[in-house]
């Protein structure tokens, strides 16, 4: 079976959503940690202490860190390395030269075995992607069988999925040999915020227009040899710090739908965060729920669903259902695959 990619950013609550995941979980997926500056900590601990079994894979990407921070990127990788975490690190075509020579590096003293390069969409015309991919091998010193390649093609909908999987097919056919270690193709549908979902305090349901271009790529059967899948669970593709609270909403993943049951601001709501409560207790009587023994997310679903006519009621906040519906969306894929 090949591996599952998941994208997340290097928050607590994409962190915790990982270390719940069941062992065998685990050992099918391969996540891909987006940095934030200043969270190098964070990253640290977690790797070491939920990530250092057999055969761990974590891919590093540290594009969102402004400035690049050279001493405190070099101290990371080289403490993962020495608790046997396995880092594969994520370079694209505005990697900071300082990174690159570090790398670069790494593998001369054979330190890492792998790295990856991440293509956004559009950023290197098909005609060309093979000879820019050489090029900047030359640059680390090593191969392509050492090449783990990402095509991310960001957010996809209705209007560009199948536009964007004729896309990924042509840069996939671009190579002339099939000599890279891997292929992992990744985009998201989520939307940036649920602003758009009105009126609140009910049940709405979207595509997951991801799947649908993964379905699509998986009718051509050369193609789908190659390839592997990749995602940002229900989160926007695209990181930016929120400039506003979120409202008190559940998001819950199926195999060809987001449920989004469209809550409040807590503290516009009489029932405050207690809003989880009421959601996740109709999100069990839906025919799509997994049932809780699915995943940790879901039993949790289950356990404050319990809750609904408890005077000691305990609906956690937002970072929870960050947790609870990233730990599900990750299960469920990885059972999909």
């Amino acid at each position: 079976m090949k591996k599952y990619y998941p994208i997340f950013v290097s928050k607590s609550g994409e962190f915790t959503a990982l270390k719940k995941l069941s062992q065998q979980v685990k050992d099918g997926i391969s996540p891909i940690i987006e940095v934030i500056s200043n969270n190098y900590d964070r990253v640290l601990n977690f790797a070491t202490n939920e990530w250092n079994f057999i055969d761990n894979e974590l891919y590093l990407d540290f594009s969102l860190c402004f400035p690049y921070d050279d001493n405190e990127t070099k101290k990371l990788i080289e403490e993962l390395i020495s608790n046997q975490i396995n880092v594969i690190p994520v370079l694209d075509k505005n990697s900071h030269l300082n990174y690159l020579t570090y790398i670069k590096t790494l593998f001369s003293h054979s330190k890492i075995n792998k790295i990856c390069f991440r293509l956004n969409n559009g950023e290197i015309p098909s005609s060309t992607i093979e000879h820019e991919i050489d090029l900047f091998l030359n640059k680390i010193g090593t191969n392509r069988k050492s090449l783990s390649l990402l095509v991310d093609f960001g957010i996809v909908g209705q209007h560009n999925y199948l536009t964007c999987a004729k896309e990924c097919i042509s840069i996939i056919e671009s190579f002339k040999q099939n000599d890279l270690n891997s292929i992992i193709v990744s985009c998201g549908s989520f939307p940036q915020n649920l602003s758009s979902f009105t009126p609140p305090n009910r049940l709405y349901t979207i595509k997951r227009y991801e799947w649908l271009f993964w379905l699509e790529l998986q009718k051509h059967t050369d193609i789908r040899k190659l390839i592997s899948y990749s995602d940002f669970g229900t989160k926007y593709p695209t990181y930016t710090e929120a400039s506003f609270p979120g409202t008190c909403s559940i998001k819950y993943s199926t195999e060809l739908e987001f449920l989004i049951y469209r809550g409040e601001l807590s503290k516009l709501h009489r029932l405050g965060n207690g809003q989880f409560i009421g959601f996740a207790s109709q999100l069990i009587l839906n025919q799509n729920y997994y049932g809780r023994n699915f995943s940790w997310g879901d039993d949790r679903i289950f356990t404050i669903a319990s809750q609904l006519n408890s005077l000691n009621q305990t609906p956690g906040n937002l970072e929870t259902w960050v947790q609870i519906s990233q730990n599900h969306h990750i299960t469920l894929i990885h059972n999909l695959l």
